[in-house]
């Protein structure tokens, strides 16, 4: 995720991303690898998956697994999205018991998945009349990069989103 040897100081429509929780909702291979660099870098890590066997393994390395969208809501307002395809965002954001029903004031959703434009553009625009924000973030690097730190990420969202980066 890169974010070591610097400091570096992260808003977003009032965000505070230097106080050091963030949610990861998918603690697949890449969720996994997400959560590993963020752990090795200080953040303080929340995470929830369908798969037991996913929880377990995020467990392992120090995650603070929860069990549902609910609980990952409650412990964090910077979440993180790693899951497999655009139905599953849609789901896990706008679905029974979603991140819409128990998102904290301006939450900042980072959406990593495999998603589509179109879905992610009226998932953006749904979250924004809510007051939060998504910001639409493809990653390349794969499962090594997300351990070791080092993908290369795609932020895109809308420009006056409020989303600044100092180093």
């Amino acid at each position: 995720m890169g974010y070591n040897k610097v400091d570096r100081e992260y808003k977003t429509k009032g965000i505070d991303m230097t106080r050091g929780t963030i949610g990861i909702v998918g603690l697949g291979r890449m969720g996994n690898g997400m959560a590993q660099s963020l752990l090795r870098e200080g953040f303080n890590v929340f995470g929830t998956d369908i798969g037991e066997t996913q929880r377990q393994a995020a467990k392992e390395i120090g995650v603070n697994v929860v069990t549902d969208i609910k609980a990952l809501c409650a412990e964090s307002s910077v979440i993180i999205l790693s899951l497999p395809m655009a139905k599953h965002v849609q789901a896990v954001i706008k679905g029974k018991d979603g991140i819409i029903d128990h998102a904290q004031p301006n939450t900042l959703i980072i959406d990593t998945s495999t998603s589509e434009p179109e879905v992610t553009r009226v998932l953006s625009t749904d979250l924004d009349q809510l007051g939060h924000q998504l910001l639409d973030c493809p990653v390349s690097g794969g499962p090594a990069g997300a351990e070791a730190g080092t993908m290369v990420i795609v932020i895109g969202g809308e420009r006056g989103a409020g989303y600044s980066y100092r180093r």
